[in-house]
């Protein structure tokens, strides 16, 4: 399960970098983030790849969605969410 998930945003990782970013997204939909919402660093993690990739196809406002979903979930780490506002906050307007 875990496993899946990483190899799948490693791969969205690489592909974003080569500038691939509709495959990117298409190896992040292949996680099922309620299968990894017990560990609450995997779906923040997801969320923010999508971010990450909207941002570099220059749609701030999707990404800025993305963030905020990411920053409002449950459980999540402190210094992540404090990560994710601050991306918020760069990047809106």
């Amino acid at each position: 399960m875990y496993s899946g998930c990483i190899a799948a945003a490693g791969a969205a990782g690489i592909l974003a970098k080569q500038g691939k970013f509709d495959e990117a997204r298409t190896e992040l939909e292949k996680i099922n983030l309620d299968e990894v919402a017990n560990h609450p660093a995997y779906p923040g993690r997801v969320l923010a790849a999508y971010g990450d990739i909207l941002v570099k196809q220059g749609r701030k406002a999707e990404a800025i969605a993305k963030y905020r979903e990411a920053a409002g979930l449950k459980d999540l780490d402190a210094s992540q969410k404090a990560a994710y506002e601050k991306t918020i906050k760069d990047l809106a307007p």
